[in-house]
């Protein structure tokens, strides 16, 4: 089928409730297109939709559910979606959290682009929907943008976008060569923290399989550490559980005088080290101890997996450019239809918006 009979083939449409029992082809065909074997599985939504439907702060009237797109009786795209009306509009969102470091479609690239696979999402949404109001859409990579961009303006919608963080990358291929690319700030200080830890009792810990005790244990450093309370716990100890199974999980650990000072969570996939979550206890803070248990597992796994890059995922920390080379931004985006008269209303304001900002911009750099 090419691009143009897709897009005027009739569409069938059905909805799947998050965390309700898929059809066992179903089950089969999101596994088999699943975007990504981390961070956009099947499980990893269902669990997400759940965590989310523990938080009623801003989500108590939303409903969760998998959009499946069909043509012919043969399954094209899947959208996990949440869905909130609001004075009889729907407002949609591709489902993303904190949690998430990137956001794609199930699709069968066989057939679709992803142009095509954004645009048929659109149209089923129309059809699903008539009148339906926005959908938001991060977070996003600026390719992605022009894609959806691209995608949006075939269906008569309004794109709108924003900053929203940014992604550090590094190539640890060569770890020497790694570490010598490494600023001179970043290296003295592990060189002193590391003299300092030595007049101390202390032991690393590195497993793919942890035991509850180091779990507990890392659930007590994020107590006592900066980091904001988990609203809910479910969510990580699923991560713990199926990474583990999976064969992706790599749980770093650092004790000083028995006590565990510092944890970090990874997810490690085809070479790549994906630094999902860190925390140190505050009032180890003298040692950086977590300075010092990433230089480890940065060691350690370029060992042990042959990891050839690292990924810190989202934020835009200022100390992550010095364990990274490559950086690029990460954007929200919203999309308004144009075919509903509030979808179109909207439009204006937020290009009327656009331009205030950017005459008022402009304005304040003149000489």
């Amino acid at each position: 089928m090419t691009p143009a009979q897709l897009l005027s083939a009739p569409l069938q449409i059905s909805q799947i409730s998050l965390g309700a029992p898929l059809p066992p082809a179903l089950s089969q065909w999101l596994t088999q297109h699943q975007p990504h074997p981390l961070f956009a599985t099947p499980g990893w939504f269902t669990h997400l939709a759940g965590f989310l439907q523990q938080r009623t702060e801003g989500h108590k009237d939303s409903t969760f559910y998998w959009l499946i797109v069909s043509v012919a009786d043969s399954i094209v795209l899947a959208a996990p979606l949440e869905e909130h009306s609001s004075l009889g509009y729907a407002r949609l969102r591709l489902l993303s959290n904190f949690y998430s470091p990137m956001l794609e479609l199930f699709f069968d690239n066989a057939g679709l682009s992803a142009e095509l696979a954004w645009q048929t999402l659109l149209r089923a949404l129309t059809q699903l929907r008539p009148g339906w109001l926005s959908l938001r859409l991060t977070p996003l990579t600026e390719l992605q943008l022009q894609c959806i961009r691209s995608s949006a303006a075939q269906q008569q919608c309004s794109a709108f976008s924003y900053q929203f963080s940014a992604n550090y990358r590094a190539d640890c291929s060569n770890p020497q060569l790694y570490w010598q690319q490494r600023p001179s700030q970043l290296r003295n200080t592990l060189q002193r923290k590391a003299r300092q830890l030595q007049k101390y009792p202390h032991r690393f810990e590195l497993t793919a399989h942890p035991a509850q005790l180091q779990i507990d244990h890392y659930w007590q450093i994020y107590q006592h550490s900066w980091k904001h309370p988990e609203p809910s716990k479910d969510f990580i100890n699923w991560l713990f559980q199926w990474a583990a199974t999976e064969g992706k999980l790599r749980l770093g650990l650092l004790y000083i005088e028995e006590q565990v000072v510092a944890c970090q969570l990874w997810l490690v996939h085809n070479g790549t080290a994906c630094i999902f979550k860190l925390a140190q206890d505050i009032n180890a803070n003298r040692f950086s101890p977590g300075s010092l248990l990433s230089e480890y597992m940065i060691n350690q796994l370029a060992q042990q997996d042959q990891i050839h890059s690292l990924d810190f995922l989202l934020g835009d920390d200022d100390f992550k450019a010095l364990w990274m080379d490559q950086k690029q931004q990460i954007y929200g985006m919203e999309l308004l239809n144009r075919q509903c008269l509030s979808g179109r209303l909207l439009g204006q304001l937020q290009q009327l918006k656009q331009r205030i900002k950017h005459t008022f911009s402009v304005g304040g750099h003149r000489d």
